[in-house]
């Protein structure tokens, strides 16, 4: 039972979505910031937890790419309900954030059949600071941190690209590109 907590956390996570597109619908912002740093811890321990009880899993891997893709495909949505006006000013930057985001996902379906779940370094720092991003900007209108990882986010599909570039076949848990070409060179 405690080998599948890590799965929970995902799932929950993955059903939190439809809420938050609901409260932010419906205007609750408090509601909604509680729920999204609650959906953001789950994102922190489930892959903490899986690594700690040894339940890495390739249904594990999934899950969370699935949960961490639910919340990252609403949040504009979200943006866009709960400040309109703010996002017609952020628009170019949240379309920037859109596209980085969903071009690695659509070059690993393409090559692999399948969305890849690398979990880099790079993209678990890029999401915590997204996280954090999105707080500030939810809950103090304040968009230059979320301009910085838009930016930082450039790196993240570059080397997720890479990535998939180089691997003959799908891989989870890559911690770098620069991990994977150095244990090919060994």
């Amino acid at each position: 039972m405690l080998k599948d907590i890590p799965n929970i956390l995902s799932s929950m996570r993955l059903l939190s979505s439809p809420v938050l597109l609901y409260l932010a619908f419906i205007g609750k912002l408090e509601y909604f910031l509680t729920l999204f740093i609650f959906s953001m811890l789950t994102d922190i321990l489930d892959g903490y937890l899986a690594r700690k009880l040894d339940s890495c899993t390739p249904l594990g891997a999934k899950l969370d790419t699935l949960g961490d893709l639910s919340i990252y495909l609403i949040l504009p949505l979200c943006f866009l309900w709960l400040y309109p006006d703010l996002f017609m000013q952020e628009v170019l930057y949240v379309g920037a954030s859109m596209v980085l985001g969903i071009i690695p996902v659509l070059a690993g379906i393409a090559k692999f059949g399948v969305i890849p779940s690398f979990h880099t370094w790079g993209s678990k720092f890029a999401a915590g600071l997204m996280g954090i991003a999105m707080v500030l900007l939810f809950g103090l209108q304040e968009v230059w941190p979320f301009h910085i990882v838009v930016m930082f986010q450039c790196l993240i599909t570059l080397e997720g690209l890479l990535i998939i570039w180089y691997l003959p076949e799908l891989r989870t848990d890559v911690k770098s590109f620069w991990h994977i070409t150095r244990q090919k060179n060994q």
